[in-house]
Order: C-alpha cells, then sequence, then structure tokens
C-alpha cells in the first residue's frame, strides 16, 4: 500500500486525489482489499481497527452510541457486542448510517427525548458520545427482547455494583420514559430504599436531563 495510506485509518476521495490517486487507482486498492469503502467518498484501512466498534467510534463522530454499545464501554459486558449500536432521531435520514463495511444497528427514538442522557467519553483513545449509565441501562430494559439473555443480566449487574452510579437519574429517566414500574420491580430488592426514592422523586425530577 502507498505509504501515506498506511499512516492514515480513514480517508476521503479528496485525500487521495491530492495523493495523486485516480479514481482507478482508488477501486483497484478497493478490490486489493487494501482499503474498504465505508460510504460514498470515506474509506478506510481496516488494518488499524481492532473491531468494529473501535472503527465505529472514529468513522462516525457525530454519533451517539447506546445500548450494548454504551454498556460493552462501561465494562457491563466483556465482549464488543456484534452490532454496533447508535442511538439516531427519527428525524434523521435512514442512510445516514448506511454502511456495507460495518454492522451499525440505528436505535430510532422520540425527537422529545433524544438528547436525554447523552454525555461524552473518552475510550481507548477515542472521545466520543454514548448514552449515560442510566440511559444505558433504560435503553437495555426497553430493548430487552430483542438482547441475549446473558448480556441483558450482565448489564443489569453491572449497573447494580457499579460505585458511579447515580440511582437518582436512573429514577427520574424511568419517570420521564415511563418506564418507571418497570425499573421499580428490577431494581427494588438490590437497591435499598429504591421504592421510597422513587416516591420522593416524583414531583422533583424536572432538572435532570
Amino acid at each position: 500500500m502507498n505509504e501515506y495510506l498506511l499512516k492514515q485509518p480513514i480517508f476521503t476521495t479528496d485525500y487521495l486525489m491530492d495523493r495523486g490517486f485516480t479514481f482507478k487507482m482508488i477501486q483497484q486498492l478497493i478490490e486489493d482489499e487494501q482499503i474498504v469503502r465505508v460510504k460514498r467518498g470515506l474509506y478506510a484501512n481496516p488494518t488499524r481497527f481492532k473491531n468494529a466498534h473501535e472503527a465505529a467510534f472514529t468513522l462516525f463522530p457525530e454519533a451517539c452510541f447506546c445500548t450494548l454499545s454504551a454498556a460493552y464501554v462501561y465494562g457491563y459486558i466483556y465482549h464488543a457486542p456484534k452490532e454496533v449500536m447508535i442511538a439516531a432521531s427519527k428525524n434523521e435520514s435512514r442512510i445516514k448510517y448506511r454502511t456495507e463495511w460495518l454492522p451499525l444497528s440505528p436505535m430510532y427514538r422520540d425527537v422529545k427525548y433524544y438528547d436525554l442522557g447523552i454525555t461524552e467519553i473518552t475510550f481507548n483513545g477515542k472521545t466520543f458520545r454514548l448514552t449515560d449509565r442510566e440511559r444505558t441501562v433504560i435503553d437495555v430494559i426497553r430493548h430487552r427482547k430483542s438482547l441475549n439473555p446473558l448480556d441483558y443480566q450482565r448489564v443489569i449487574q453491572g449497573y447494580i455494583f457499579d460505585d458511579l452510579k447515580d440511582v437518582d437519574r436512573l429514577i427520574c429517566y424511568a419517570i420521564k420514559l415511563r418506564m418507571i414500574k418497570k425499573v421499580q420491580i428490577l431494581f427494588d430488592p438490590w437497591i435499598e430504599s429504591f421504592t421510597l426514592r422513587c416516591e420522593q422523586l416524583h414531583t422533583k425530577c424536572d432538572k435532570i436531563t
């Protein structure tokens, strides 16, 4: 591969053409599997990424990673999920995260609560957006039927024993997203005074975002 390509994990068409590559040469690199086409005008060197999540964190820095992908970052599950789960607004274009190379799975949500619980983190040297611990748990509970049962259990247990969890925030998210009954049944046996805190917070959650 050309020395310029070895230095970069991702390239645009303009980047390549500025360095003397023609469309025919770019196509040949793809056929030789030296680079892959991510989407129109964007390419990647697959040897620079350990897994699909690392590639997605780099290639889609504007994305918000959620559900099991976020749980993986928080250490609730020990393996990178097969699909990269991305929170997307229902108003976003359905082709925004379409790519043949990466197994992206957009999770479309209502615009009203799209921004609820979004934070930023640096993980393995990459800075990107993802749902916070509490929104991640709520999303996992909401999508339980579509998840591997073992992954689901690990996320719940991981959160229960997480020293950085914010139980009040979890309760407020559950109230806003109309998930409070499921959350209360699930966590009441494990978290002290959980039901009492639910009752106390019902009228105090407006400031939680």
